[in-house]
């Protein structure tokens, strides 16, 4: 992918398209644009072969803003995190049918409330490649506070109006995003 990349700058430099001094940024920038394009697809894959278009709508509706916010694990190649990522989605088909199949709903809600704790206490959490600044742990720190209330809410709107599977799919999500926060505080732990 990365000489693909590169031929393809190297030829808007011949063109004159771009200059030399922006080789990188547009190296990268074609580089984030071709790994989100490829997750985007794997993501419309996933719910059409599993038939599961609203649990992974949700679920990444739900991860995507506190992942953002909260930080945690990140794989060092991008491969990494697309088969991860992939994985991470198939699971969350099969846990939401499998817990929708349960009489689990208060467990649910003490599962929710422990990963509401886990999460505000150990977020944001900084990785090898985003530092995060005081002022930036602050803010973080309370949009992950925010994003979880909302969703929160969103939870309870959708088992006040019997949408119970549209709250498993939030419940999830918060869940593997306390395993990546987690898994990124063992990891500094340990190292």
């Amino acid at each position: 992918m990365d000489q693909w990349i590169q031929s393809i700058v190297e030829r808007q430099i011949q063109n004159k398209k771009i200059s030399v001094s922006e080789m990188e940024i547009y190296q990268y920038g074609y580089r984030l644009l071709i790994e989100k394009t490829c997750v985007f697809i794997l993501t419309l894959g996933i719910g059409f072969m599993f038939h599961a278009w609203w649990e992974v709508f949700l679920f990444c509706i739900a991860f995507i803003p506190l992942r953002v916010y909260s930080g945690g694990y990140h794989t060092k190649k991008s491969i990494s995190c697309m088969l991860l990522s992939v994985t991470v989605l198939i699971c969350n088909v099969f846990l939401v049918r499998g817990f929708a199949s349960l009489d689990m709903d208060k467990y649910l809600v003490a599962l929710e409330l422990l990963f509401f704790i886990l999460l505000y206490y150990f977020s944001p959490v900084e990785t090898v490649n985003r530092k995060i600044e005081v002022n930036e742990k602050k803010f973080f720190h309370k949009m992950v506070f925010f994003i979880y209330v909302i969703e929160i809410l969103a939870e309870i709107l959708f088992i006040i109006f019997g949408y119970d599977k549209f709250m498993l799919s939030f419940l999830v999500a918060h869940g593997f995003n306390v395993i990546t926060v987690l898994s990124e505080v063992i990891l500094q732990k340990i190292s």
